[in-house]
């Protein structure tokens, strides 16, 4: 139904709940091939934009698309996250020391511990010829890899995984979420202090030398931006990597060219990341604008469908396809811009990772028959449960 001006209205839920795999996907992708935007007049209203072209000139407007409103679930939070719902200039100032932290060279120095981690955890799988890949690889990696950042013993990695449920799946969780919430930022003040007392070569530790416009960062920032990374960073590659050993796990062809050609193996993760973008990310206008043929005002909430303008007819040849070895292959998985994602460099490594040593060791396995893979929707979109069985010696 047309609303004002004739611009497309409807009832538009991105949050639908656990649904079978693909849902969403499908979902997004009729919505773009509908119309370039439109108003949902579902949760108090938003705008919501879905192709390409649109979406760039979004994320290249940040004075009139503000990152406070990144969370439609929350978009007004008393406490922004450091540094995804900062604008600039104050962005700025935290992004700078904050990327050199997850530069191409850091990355590449980490190369050795998430190799060290992923064969470990390939380690106490292989044997049993089975492993839901979610809770018991996917999940785990990218917690382990950040307890080394942090100088944490490994045996923190449970109550970690216990956190980031209990707060990306409030529904399923026993634990009051804000309860949760308080005990992770303790948690996270606690070792802030130690690092005070006794700095060592760790993030928290080089944290505490940087300088945010010329003054030391606050206890409670730092806080803020470790409760950030942990949450918002762990669970995106763990969701990442479940939807490509999903793809893997389905389509033998690809899984079966990425055993034969492991060279392959950086393309084959961007255009998993390109299919399978799992962000659900807003923004809050701050000034009149058009875009898409939508007629934003300020105030108004914005519903980015990045994922569908991945999968954009019109900037992609066979959009609808994975093409492992697609080049170019300009996806906005990480973002665009100024709030380009700053551990795109970190999440590409432990993926490459993942896929190198798990096909050389495991290079046949598939999702039993009869088991319906579903997905989830809250923040970001994550495979519930991915069964995997593949064959033991002996």
């Amino acid at each position: 139904m047309p609303g004002e001006a004739g611009v497309p209205e409807k009832h538009f839920r991105y949050l639908q709940g656990t649904r079978r795999i693909g849902h969403y996907r499908a979902v997004h992708d009729a919505a773009r091939e509908e119309c370039p935007g439109f108003r949902s007049t579902a949760d108090g209203g938003y705008w919501v934009v879905s192709r390409m072209a649109p979406l760039r000139e979004l994320f290249g407007n940040p004075a009139a698309f503000s990152n406070s409103g990144l969370s439609l679930l929350d978009p007004d939070p008393i406490e922004p996250a450091i540094p995804m719902q900062l604008d600039p200039p104050v962005h700025t100032a935290w992004r700078k020391p904050l990327m050199s932290e997850f530069s191409p060279a850091r990355a590449r120095a980490l190369e050795p511990v998430v190799r060290g981690h992923v064969t470990e955890l390939i380690d106490g799988l292989l044997a049993t010829g089975s492993c839901d890949f979610v809770a018991e690889f996917a999940q785990r990696l990218p917690v382990a890899v950040f307890l080394t950042m942090l100088d944490l013993p490994q045996t923190e990695l449970d109550r970690f995984l216990a956190w980031e449920e209990a707060v990306l799946r409030p529904e399923e969780a026993e634990d009051d979420l804000d309860a949760v919430r308080e005990q992770v930022r303790d948690y996270f003040g606690e070792l802030v202090d130690s690092r005070v007392a006794e700095p060592g070569d760790d993030l928290v530790s080089r944290m505490l030398t940087w300088r945010i416009d010329g003054r030391e960062p606050k206890r409670e920032e730092l806080t803020n931006l470790l409760f950030v990374l942990f949450i918002a960073g762990l669970d995106t590659i763990s969701s990442h990597l479940s939807y490509a050993f999903w793809h893997l796990a389905t389509n033998p062809a690809d899984r079966a060219r990425v055993v034969r050609e492991p060279e392959i193996i950086p393309s084959a993760v961007e255009e998993l990341l390109r299919y399978y973008d799992i962000i659900l990310d807003g923004r809050r206008v701050t000034e009149d604008v058009e875009l898409a043929g939508c007629p934003m005002r300020a105030g108004d909430l914005v519903l980015l469908l990045s994922g569908a303008a991945n999968r954009d007819p019109r900037e992609f040849d066979r959009a609808d396809e994975v093409l492992l070895d697609r080049s170019p292959n300009r996806h906005l998985t990480f973002g665009w811009g100024i709030h380009r994602c700053v551990g795109a460099h970190l999440a590409r490594l432990e993926l490459k990772v993942a896929l190198e040593e798990w096909h050389r060791r495991i290079p046949d396995y598939h999702i039993p028959a009869g088991f319906p893979v579903r997905e989830r929707a809250f923040v970001q979109l994550s495979v519930a449960s991915l069964p995997l069985r593949w064959p033991t010696a002996g």
